[in-house]
């Protein structure tokens, strides 16, 4: 059997408690051919590039609600399985939320209870016969 040069780079795309981060977008770009490939992470923070030539890589990773994290360069030998691990930090989210309300105006000068109905509000009221 032909022995193959290519290489992989599997990794785990994790949270800083150490959770794997799901669905997070892994982009691989050679640095020497300036072409690129892309996966996501699966369920538990997986991900791997199989079939990778030989060379030098950089590596990006992006997911919603955390800051982006890449590794500028690193090499990847003949038959090599490279593993990198990869820690996203979380985002900084600026949110505000501003509550407005009126309160209902309360009758305070006496104990008057007082409603205006229309004919048929009261003839719609409920009877006790």
């Amino acid at each position: 059997m032909a022995q193959s040069t290519f290489g992989s780079i599997v990794g785990t795309v994790q949270d800083p408690s150490g959770s794997g981060v799901p669905a997070a977008s892994i982009t691989v770009t050679d640095l020497d051919e300036n072409t690129t490939r892309s996966a996501v992470s699966g369920g538990n923070g997986l991900y791997q590039f199989v079939n990778m030539k030989p060379g030098r890589y950089s590596v990006k990773v992006d997911k919603s609600g955390f800051a982006s994290a890449q590794v500028s360069e690193m090499t990847l030998d003949a038959r090599q399985e490279r593993r990198l691990d990869l820690t996203l930090s979380l985002a900084n989210v600026q949110q505000s939320v501003q509550v407005e309300a009126t309160a209902a105006v309360i009758n305070t000068e006496n104990a008057n209870i007082s409603n205006t109905m229309n004919n048929q509000a009261v003839a719609d009221l409920p009877a006790n016969y």
